[in-house]
């Protein structure tokens, strides 16, 4: 058999496989040609087959290729995505800080609003107290005005006699003082022109 097959044909074809294959064709009674037929069509299905592996496996290296460098543009975008999150972390972070200061500072005001409403209350009541006393301090200086025009009033009377104080405006002081000087005046005058 290695006589008539093709020197490639021996190189490709495992030596014991391929005498174990010619014994079998001989005992089942195919002739040598027949052997070699049957060789070749199986030699020339695993090309085929190898062709096909070929190709088979330049798409997988391609597909492969394909997906690394889809891993790679995935793993960076994870690597974005890291970095916005751990940038919005920090956000986060400076935004609760603030709210906290922010609370505390609406606590504070709130006390001291509280204060401030105790205070304004202590300020309304004082206030309310003043005017009574302002209240009573002006009806208290009425009182004393009277007393003291009154007391004027009678002195003037005790020191001149003769002059008519009928005409006074309610023992104003200031007003009563022009009375009497436009009245002792007018009493000089009368007595100048007698004398």
């Amino acid at each position: 058999m290695e006589n008539i097959m093709i020197k490639e044909d021996i190189e490709s074809i495992d030596r014991e496989h391929g005498d174990n294959l010619a014994e079998f064709a001989c005992l089942g009674g195919f002739s040598v040609v027949q052997s070699i037929a049957v060789l070749e069509r199986r030699r020339r299905d695993a090309v085929d087959q190898l062709k096909k592996l070929q190709k088979d496996s330049e798409s997988w290296l391609s597909e492969r290729q394909k997906m690394e460098e889809e891993a790679g543009e995935a793993t960076g975008l994870i690597q974005q995505l890291r970095s916005s999150v751990s940038a919005k972390t920090r956000e986060i972070s400076a935004l609760e800080a603030r709210v906290r200061t922010l609370s505390e500072e609406v606590e504070s005001l709130q006390s001291s609003s509280g204060a401030l409403t105790k205070e304004r209350d202590d300020l309304k009541k004082e206030e309310e107290r003043l005017r009574r006393r302002l209240g009573d301090s002006g009806s208290f200086y009425s009182q004393v005005m009277t007393q003291y025009r009154l007391a004027i009033g009678a002195k003037l009377r005790e020191q001149n006699p003769g002059v008519d104080l009928s005409g006074v405006n309610q023992l104003d002081p200031a007003s009563l003082a022009k009375e009497v000087k436009a009245k002792l005046d007018k009493q000089k005058q009368d007595a100048l022109k007698k004398a």
